[in-house]
């Protein structure tokens, strides 16, 4: 049987290289050494979607879609920053909160004029863990207060040898670009469900277990990571 490459002899065997987990278990345990070395805590609000609704985990607001004419007829909330949904037009607005080590890469903030005024843009590209789902659209909250919204969350993973790339295998995980929210958007209206409610408190610290940081976690009913 040939073997389909011109540059070998046919009883020239190709043999598979053989795998190494333990490759790949290095490496990520270097990357989350890293995030604790050099990063920050943030929390990450993850928004409900289109495809969530249609798998039937979660129901449209009551407060601005259900029932209403205008939301009905042209499939949109009739109001901007409904406190119910936070603009999503789904139950809840956010499928969970949840805090997460992060390292951020930083643009330097411009200040620009726009029709509304003076604004202040500031985008930023950061690295954080493998273990939840971050979609175009949801946030993430700083200790400092300010609030970002962000693209989807890309990743890596390590190839330890010749084998089917899965999930597990994924170390890296990256969001280009995340774009700070005015504080007239609906991004503010956003309540911190985790700890006391306290931001900074709950970002900020300086001692801690690190096996511990998922404990604050807050997952709604049907909402996952």
């Amino acid at each position: 049987m040939a073997n389909g490459s011109e540059s070998r002899k046919d009883v020239q065997p190709v043999w598979a290289a053989t795998t190494q987990d333990w490759a790949g278990h290095w490496v990520a345990n270097s990357h989350y050494e890293a995030l604790f070395q050099f990063g920050e805590f943030l929390l990450f609000t993850l928004m409900w979607t289109v495809a969530d609704f249609e798998q039937g985990l979660v129901g449209r607001c009551q407060s601005c879609f259900v029932n209403d004419r205008h939301a009905e007829a042209y499939q949109q909330a009739n109001q901007i920053k409904c406190p119910d949904c936070y603009g999503t037009t789904f139950e809840g607005g956010f499928r969970a909160q949840i805090v997460r080590p992060a390292i951020i890469m930083h643009d330097t903030p411009e200040l620009e004029q726009d029709i509304r005024g003076e604004v202040v843009r500031d985008d930023l590209s950061l690295e954080t863990t493998t273990d939840f789902t971050f979609n175009h659209g949801d946030y993430l909250f700083r200790a400092n207060g300010s609030r970002y919204q962000g693209d989807d969350k890309q990743e890596d993973a390590v190839m330890g040898g010749f084998q089917p790339q899965d999930q597990e295998s994924n170390f890296h995980a990256l969001i280009p670009n995340a774009r700070l929210e005015d504080p007239t958007s609906v991004a503010w209206t956003i309540p911190v469900l985790v700890g006391d409610g306290n931001l900074t408190n709950l970002l900020d610290r300086s001692n801690f277990g690190v096996h511990t940081y998922v404990a604050d976690d807050v997952i709604r009913t049907n909402g996952y990571l």
